[in-house]
């Protein structure tokens, strides 16, 4: 109740605010032009006022953006896009056979710490139920490579998303890969702050929700950690110092007296080399599948069994032979189903027969898998989608290796560049720059920014530079004089970017969500928005405005400076005051109303990584458009009035510091623009729309989207990129 107050109390001093200034604009715009000029006492009781207003506006609208959020609400809302999210992440995983293997699996208790209520065995078909009944809710799930442990995952978050209550937690799916900056614990932190930092961050990331709802979301109990991968932290054969200390960290992670619920995979080997286990879990092992169960998989999701038979023969003959091993796990024998089964779109016949399995399987295990991942990637170059752009097949594989040897080389952590491990398994598109080099990338976008400077003040040369003197008063400038000048503007600002290129190495992209009339929220933000952007439109151009009516004045020759609304009114400047307003207010209640979501708390799932190099662009062209804009009738009523020279210096020269300041703004976009310059020259030669690439090979199926990132679709996929010849 109190919160629905607070909310309400702060929409109506926020109304009350604006009535009181734009009574006062109204008040000041309805003096007769022909009366007497207002009086200094009155400007001076009025204008206090209305900053004291406008503060107090500015107060409203930081209490109703810091006002607590329905975290009942908010956590509907994010079980519906992690349902619609996780469905196409399971159908991607399955391909066209749509059913996952029914896996079995068994618990290892450990010697101490186990989660109560746990059963001796269970199967993928009853694992709510399973996880149902353990006491706290901290399920481990642990096998080999490519037993099914993010399928069973998967279906285990589903299951409890659909079953849910309204209080229940959601389960969120996180790549224990991507904590690449594990916060260090200090004395004064609380437990699990490390846990809780992190998973705020990843509600950031990945669907865009505000700091203050996330958190609300994380302190309520109400999210679920799904985490995936804690095999990938560390290199194989290694010490495994980071996910030793992620251990430590999601043990101390408490929800209450309990340890909080986590459902965590890992591959067996990777986990008891670690030594020290999570506490008050239930272990689960995935069994392999037996080739009984291989046969009944085959035998049921394909068309013709016939066609089958050879090697239906062959895993009845020798149940632990090359064949069968090489086709014991999930991810294989779902992947031989799928491409065996597959028909020529043109001519409807089958172009591989499943005999050719035979063949590597008396080379080994090791050989089926090799032979199912080429012809995997064979069909997803040659398949229904083609390539973008005019890549053909055969130039498919080459970036794939390029990014599958960068993530083996990022392995386990190795690889640090300020502070922050490079991941091994995430291809996020605003942080693949260390891949060609991190002074390289870093020197390069610095003298980008140098040739953007030297074009801003070449342009502003060109336009400024001029012999006319119509005017008295009116002085002309050397050439000398306006380089000057101009540099004197441009190079803060670029001195400016140049130190944050060197210093903030890792630059955050902004973030904008998706434009939306849906709701009177939508709306009130819209109105909100331009309300605000007219305002501000408004004393930018009285800002400006006042410089070029004093350099007019002291051109006419008269230095006294006319400064009162009568004068002002007679030069028949207050409607140009205003139609800039009008023309700043438009863009910006789009930007600020509509896509940047001043209060804005929905979820909005990223979805495509490519959205944020995307919006970091945008946000730069904003802000070239929204400042530059005001100033267009400035520099028209200049050109019309025949003014030149030095006066069309300062609009100018505002517009030419507004791009300068709007490249510089976006770090990040910059940064993946000079690192595909880069990849042009060199042995890392990569797509120029690099993007589009990866959104193609997540269509295909070879990449996956986990959050703001790419991955591999498999592990396996991506060991047999990185240690394949280039072709």
């Amino acid at each position: 109740m109190d919160r629905h107050w607070g909310r309400k109390a702060g929409w109506l001093w926020l109304l009350l605010c604006g009535g009181c200034v734009a009574a006062l604009a109204v008040w000041l715009m309805g003096r007769k032009p022909g009366g007497d000029a207002l009086n200094n006492t009155s400007l001076l009781i009025a204008l206090p006022g209305l900053f004291a207003a406008l503060w107090s506006a500015y107060l409203a609208l930081r209490t109703l953006r810091v006002q607590a959020p329905d975290t009942t609400a908010l956590a509907a809302q994010l079980a519906g896009h992690i349902t619609l999210a996780e469905t196409r992440e399971r159908a991607r995983l399955l391909g066209d056979v749509g059913t996952p293997i029914d896996v079995r699996f068994t618990l290892r208790p450990a010697p101490a710490h186990n989660a109560a209520g746990a059963e001796p065995q269970g199967s993928l078909s009853g694992v709510i139920d399973y996880y149902r009944r353990l006491r706290p809710g901290r399920l481990v799930i642990t096998g080999a490579a490519g037993s099914g442990k993010t399928v069973l995952a998967i279906e285990l978050l589903l299951a409890l998303v659909e079953n849910r209550g309204s209080r229940d937690p959601v389960p969120v799916r996180m790549s224990l890969a991507s904590w690449t900056r594990m916060p260090t614990a200090t004395p004064t932190d609380s437990i699990g702050d490390a846990v809780r930092t992190w998973m705020r961050q990843h509600l950031m990331d990945s669907f865009q929700l505000s700091r203050v709802a996330a958190t609300a979301l994380v302190e309520d109990g109400l999210i679920l950690p799904v985490l995936d991968g804690l095999d990938e932290m560390d290199a194989e054969g290694g010490n495994a110092p980071r996910a030793r200390r992620a251990m430590r960290e999601l043990d101390a992670y408490r929800y209450g007296r309990p340890r909080a619920g986590m459902i965590l995979t890992s591959r067996s080997a990777a986990y008891d080399a670690l030594g020290t286990h999570a506490r008050d879990t239930a272990r689960v092992e995935i069994t392999p599948v037996s080739a009984a169960r291989a046969r009944t998989f085959i035998s049921s999701h394909t068309e013709d069994p016939a066609r089958w038979q050879e090697v239906l023969r062959e895993l009845d003959t020798a149940p632990a032979g090359p064949l069968a091993q090489g086709l014991s796990t999930p991810w294989r024998l779902t992947m031989a189903v799928t491409l065996y089964e597959q028909r020529d779109l043109a001519t409807g016949i089958h172009p591989h027969t499943p005999a050719d399995l035979l063949g590597p399987a008396r080379a080994g295990a090791e050989a089926v898998r090799d032979h199912l991942v080429d012809l995997f990637l064979h069909h997803a170059a040659t398949g229904r989608v083609p390539p973008p752009g005019r890549m053909t097949p055969s130039q498919v594989q080459a970036p794939l290796q390029c990014l599958a040897r960068h993530l083996e080389d990022n392995m386990g952590g190795t690889r640090v560049v300020r502070g922050r491990a490079l991941s091994g398994i995430d291809l996020i598109p605003h942080e693949l720059w260390p891949l060609v080099g991190n002074r390289r990338v870093r020197a390069a976008q610095v003298l980008l920014y140098l040739a953007i400077a030297v074009s801003v003040i070449a342009i502003g040369m060109q336009f400024l530079s001029s012999d006319i003197d119509s005017y008295p008063g009116l002085r002309d400038i050397s050439d000398r004089e306006l380089f000057v000048h101009l540099l004197t503007i441009v190079a803060p600002i670029l001195l400016f970017g140049v130190v944050q290129t060197w210093v903030r190495v890792w630059p955050g992209a902004h973030r904008l969500a998706s434009p939306a009339l849906r709701s009177p929220r939508d709306w009130g933000r819209a109105v909100t928005g331009i309300l605000g952007g007219s305002a501000a439109g408004f004393f930018i151009a009285v800002a400006v405005g006042s410089i070029i009516l004093l350099v007019i004045n002291a051109s006419d020759g008269d230095f006294e400076l006319h400064w009162d609304w009568y004068w002002v009114w007679e030069r028949n400047v207050v409607p140009m005051f205003l139609s800039v307003g009008v023309l700043f207010g438009l863009p910006a209640g789009f930007m600020f109303g509509l896509v940047g979501g001043m209060f804005r708390r929905e979820v909005s799932e990223v979805g495509d990584p490519r959205r944020l190099i995307r919006d970091d662009l945008l946000v730069a062209l904003a802000i070239i458009v929204l400042m530059c804009l005001p100033l267009t009738p400035f520099l028209t009523l200049l050109v019309i009035s025949g003014y030149f020279g030095y006066l069309l210096f300062v609009p100018l020269a505002v517009a030419l510091a507004t791009i300068t300041a709007a490249v510089t703004s976006a770090p990040a976009g910059m940064r993946y623009v000079v690192f595909l310059l880069l990849t042009r020259f060199g042995r890392h030669r990569l797509p120029w729309r690099l993007g589009r690439f990866l959104h193609w090979a997540t269509q295909v199926g070879i990449m996956r989207t986990a959050g703001i990132a790419y991955q591999f679709r498999h592990r396996e996929l991506q060991d047999r990129l990185a240690h394949q010849p280039t072709r």
